[in-house]
């Protein structure tokens, strides 16, 4: 049986007229309660688990700034954080797993991202952005030599890149963009 419960608050404000601030939490709360009616296997290619109740808390914030720096130019940036709790199939079909999979922690994600975006004569639109994320905790299924296939948290990836778009306006009813 799974649960889940992730209420969220946000607020955006300025405290200068050029300045908008956005903030926001999220609180995650899930977990599960596993029973299997079938007799825990500890050894082989096809482990079982016992029954077990399984939960995950995370606090999860976010802020951002956008700046109007002129007429049809603005600047931003902005903090985050994510989570997410490991799957059923991940935590109780624990296959060859010599470590019980059901102690998996939950992947959680922490991201940067700034840039500026703006508009020309009010037909042209353009954005550029940068961003920094750190991934924590995947979770990764790896065979090894024999065939066996073994579950685990494989530690730390990092996703590093720049984004830039443009649009504009052909006719009031068609727009071109491209990414």
């Amino acid at each position: 049986t799974y649960r889940q419960a992730s209420p969220y608050l946000h607020t955006e404000f300025s405290p200068v007229s050029r300045l908008r601030i956005d903030a926001g939490v999220r609180y995650d709360a899930s977990g599960y309660t596993y029973d299997t009616k079938l007799d825990p296997i500890q050894t082989g290619r096809w482990r079982r688990p016992a029954d077990t109740t399984v939960n995950y808390t995370r606090l999860s914030p976010k802020i951002g700034a956008t700046l109007d720096v002129v007429s049809g130019l603005n600047v931003f940036g902005s903090y985050r954080e994510g989570f997410r709790a490991p799957g059923q199939s991940q935590l109780f079909q624990q296959g060859s797993n010599v470590v019980s999979t059901v102690g998996l922690k939950p992947v959680t994600a922490k991201s940067i991202e700034g840039g500026a975006r703006g508009q020309v004569a009010g037909r042209f639109i353009y954005s550029m952005s940068i961003y920094d994320m750190r991934i924590q905790n995947d979770i990764l299924s790896i065979l090894d030599a024999q065939g066996a296939q073994t579950t685990s948290n494989a530690g730390e990836t990092r996703h590093r890149g720049v984004e830039l778009s443009a649009g504009t306006m052909i006719t009031s009813q068609l727009r071109f963009d491209a990414a």
